[in-house]
């Protein structure tokens, strides 16, 4: 394909409208005086071609003053082309984690957010800790979420706001020096923690629920470049994931 026709197509699929195409690839071959004279060259009306150029001003891929029209390169579209496609990436992520909850006949959430930011995350995470109720529940993989938001002194904060009023009760899908720290018989003891092994394919997803409380922490950082967690407040999804681990839990004592 020739250079030329290769452009315009790629221009056109990055969304740029036709005639601002045709405006920009003109000017390319040469710059234009006047407006009249893009007119001239083009064969597009006045008015198509006035709001063509006032298109590619704001995209910054022309200049008009006094010395004329002038194009300039693709750096500053293809920037902004860039932030566009992470502002729509954050935003498909999230229309990702309220679809499941769109369902028809199915009960909307109370409360929902979707949190991107990694201190927001280690607050939701924290916040899930301080609930009342009288057994927490853990399931996933501990040992990759964990490093992946926070650390391991903000595990044993969480296990210390958690152990003044309730006990926890965990599955893990992957075992390592972080999930070994909680899982001794000491701190099973000392902070009233039950961990059980399962080996699922379940890798940096990991799920915070708990007896009596509808709250759900989802922790997702599968896509590095958007790790993300969700916190629904919603006694069906509270009551699914009450239902999985109790299921699972036996699936683990049939071994």
């Amino acid at each position: 394909m020739k250079f030329k026709s290769k452009l315009k197509d790629l221009l056109l699929e990055a969304g740029l409208p036709e005639v601002a195409v045709l405006v920009y690839t003109e000017l390319l071959k040469k710059p234009a005086q006047t407006t009249w004279e893009l007119v001239t060259r083009t064969g597009l009306a006045k008015t198509t071609v006035y709001r063509a150029i006032e298109s590619l001003r704001k995209s910054r891929m022309i200049s008009k003053d006094e010395n004329g029209i002038r194009a300039f390169t693709l750096k500053y579209f293809v920037e902004n082309l860039f932030r566009s496609e992470k502002k729509i990436g954050k935003l498909a992520h999230k229309l990702k984690q309220v679809a499941p909850f769109l369902r028809p006949g199915c009960e909307t959430p109370e409360e929902m957010e979707t949190l991107f930011n990694k201190e927001d995350i280690r607050d939701a995470y924290m916040m899930m800790s301080e609930l009342p109720y009288g057994v927490n529940f853990d399931f996933g993989d501990f040992e990759n979420i964990i490093t992946s938001f926070g650390d391991l002194p903000l595990a044993c904060r969480f296990r210390n706001n958690r152990v003044a009023h309730a006990s926890n009760s965990a599955i893990c899908t992957t075992w390592g020096p972080n999930t070994n720290y909680f899982a001794t018989k000491e701190s099973e003891k000392k902070f009233k923690n039950h961990v059980e092994m399962l080996n699922l394919d379940f890798k940096n997803r990991f799920i915070i629920f708990s007896d009596t409380s509808d709250y759900v922490f989802f922790c997702d950082a599968t896509d590095r470049e958007f790790p993300m967690a969700t916190v629904v407040k919603s006694k069906p999804v509270a009551d699914a994931q009450r239902l999985i681990f109790s299921n699972f839990s036996r699936r683990i004592g049939n071994y």
